[in-house]
């Protein structure tokens, strides 16, 4: 019987990198790696200018700023996690994997799930709420493998 591939999928807002097992004691390999430059950028970086005017129709001299409903730097992070996930969903339907880890701090691991289509979201065996960027692999690994079994 083969031993289920299983993918750890590693993000925050501006880093990401998918982690390949073959099996508890296999040899981990980076399948890819993704950047955000615009994830550690501050937010007033990113933006070009003031916020626009919008003038109010009960007061037609009046006028006062318009504030979006995300800001830049959030968008950037939507943007970038969106990529990500459309990467796994590919793989997940070309069968490169059999089963996914996925590690991210709460907020991008709530935009992560929201991205993820049912192909790759089917083959989730765990979640892990932390921000584990930056840690080496092994150590992902130490983090997931009772629930992933990597």
């Amino acid at each position: 019987m083969k031993t289920p591939t299983t993918w750890i999928l590693v993000a925050d807002g501006a880093r990401a990198r998918v982690i390949e097992s073959n099996g508890p004691g296999a040899p981990l390999s980076v399948v890819k790696t993704f950047g955000n430059d615009d994830g550690r950028t501050k937010t007033e970086d990113l933006m070009t200018d003031k916020p626009g005017r919008v003038g109010e129709s009960a007061k037609p001299n009046q006028q006062h700023g318009y504030e979006p409903r995300t800001d830049a730097h959030e968008q950037a992070e939507i943007e970038f996690l969106t990529e990500v996930a459309v990467d796994v969903n590919s793989a997940a339907l070309a069968g490169k994997f059999d089963r996914l880890a996925v590690v991210a701090p709460p907020q991008a691991l709530g935009r992560l799930r929201n991205a993820l289509d049912s192909h790759a979201s089917q083959r989730i065996v765990a979640e892990l709420n932390k921000d584990l960027t930056k840690f080496s692999d092994d150590d992902i690994r130490e983090r997931v493998q009772d629930e992933a079994l990597v």
